[in-house]
């Protein structure tokens, strides 16, 4: 367990903090982790250290390791209309001190009535494209810039992560994590949704001050009851 958590920071901090090539793995079997050696851990970065917390919150278990994850013909594009919290690990700033970053203390939510539209493309080998949209109940949006992704799995299943800008209330920047399973009509093939989708989220950084929002360090855990369907882009 202490390699494959490795590991798997190793290859999500790597990828999506520093924009490495994708590693050409060598898996025995989905669940077959080969060791790594624990010097490869200071060759990536301190950074490495600071962010295990999210993997870790996200779960080993909800990680579908393996070299070949589920494809699709040119694009596909899948709506999740809320969501369940899991877990939530929120900082704020403390505006009577200089607003300094401490924890929120208040009670943890329990659902997130957002909705989340992704749209998956021009995949080669394991790395995509990747945008998303957010409308939260308010009526807010909140826009991923178009980010270079990658993904590990097998069968249908899926775990794609990187790093990421949001444009809206000040471009936080943040590291991602979705697992989930492609569902396809088992007669046309054709790509009808996403099950099992569970997301995490952490805040690393802002470029300008936010306002009403949750400081650097916030982290997010969420999961989505039922079929996240296939939409299209200008469904949001």
């Amino acid at each position: 367990m202490k390699n494959t958590f490795r590991f798997l920071v190793i290859i999500i901090l790597a990828y999506s903090l520093f924009g490495c090539k994708p590693m050409d793995l060598d898996f025995n079997n989905p669940n077959d982790v080969n060791p790594i050696q624990d010097e490869f851990m200071f060759e990536v970065n301190s950074a490495l250290v600071e962010n295990n917390d999210l993997v870790e919150l996200f779960g080993i278990e909800n990680i579908h390791f393996g070299p070949v994850p589920p494809s699709w013909n040119d694009s596909i594009c899948f709506k999740v209309d809320g969501m369940e919290y899991d877990t939530c690990v929120r900082f704020i700033y403390d505006t009577y001190n200089n607003n300094a970053i401490i924890p929120s203390y208040a009670a943890p939510p329990d659902y997130d009535a957002s909705i989340n539209v992704h749209l998956f493309f021009d995949k080669k080998q394991g790395v995509f494209k990747h945008e998303m949209k957010t409308r939260d109940p308010y009526a807010n949006y909140y826009f991923l810039d178009l980010e270079k992704a990658y993904m590990i799995g097998h069968d249908s299943l899926f775990t794609t992560y990187y790093q990421g800008k949001t444009l809206g209330n000040g471009d936080p920047t943040i590291i991602m994590i979705i697992s989930g399973t492609l569902v396809f009509d088992k007669n046309t093939g054709e790509f009808i949704g996403v099950k099992d989708y569970k997301f995490g989220k952490k805040i690393l950084k802002y470029e300008s001050q936010p306002t009403n929002a949750y400081a650097p360090g916030t982290m997010e855990i969420k999961t989505h009851i039922g079929l996240a369907p296939k939409c299209s882009w200008n469904d949001l």
